[in-house]
């Protein structure tokens, strides 16, 4: 084979040599965040990290929420102290603003009976719920174990801080 071509696997080769194959298939992406995560990431504020995130159909619970929802996957981001959601543009299918913020510390959540997927309804107090209907992605499972994991958690520790005053007395 040829010293000079790209294909040459010769070990003197010059390390400025561009290689013919792909970068997707040498692996050099595969750390690469993908675009909508990288999008996401621009839209925090400073002090906020994303933790995890995934794509849900936002529905407030009612009577007739799967007829008359909008039937759009919106974005949904875990930070260390929020739950966000952004919505999708209609063309760009990218996020494109912040519609929902709420602190993981005043959140309750169950999941729900789902025919495909899952289905998370979460609320504040003095609120109807709010509907999270994920597909059965790993991203999303993920995103909604760590939901999940992270209210009962703040459940836990709220009951501790009832109980302490009683304890006091």
């Amino acid at each position: 084979m040829d010293p000079t071509s790209p294909l040459s696997s010769d070990p003197e080769e010059p390390a400025d040599v561009i290689s013919a194959v792909p970068a997707a298939a040498s692996g050099a992406t595969a750390a690469r965040p993908p675009r909508a995560e990288r999008r996401l990431r621009r839209k925090l504020r400073d002090d906020e990290a994303l933790i995890a995130w995934g794509r849900a159909w936002l529905s407030r619970d009612g009577k007739l929420h799967g007829l008359l929802a909008a039937r759009t996957l919106d974005f949904v981001v875990l930070t260390a102290d929020n739950l966000l959601v952004f919505s999708t543009g209609f063309f760009s299918r990218r996020p494109r603003r912040r519609v929902y913020q709420m602190p993981l510390d005043r959140l309750f959540a169950e999941e729900r009976k789902a025919s495909r997927g899952r289905c998370l309804a979460i609320w504040t107090k003095g609120r109807r719920p709010l509907l999270l209907q994920m597909r059965s992605t790993h991203r999303n499972e993920d995103v909604a174990d760590r939901i999940l994991r992270r209210v009962a958690e703040s459940e836990a520790q709220m009951k501790l801080q009832l109980q302490a005053p009683a304890d006091e007395e």
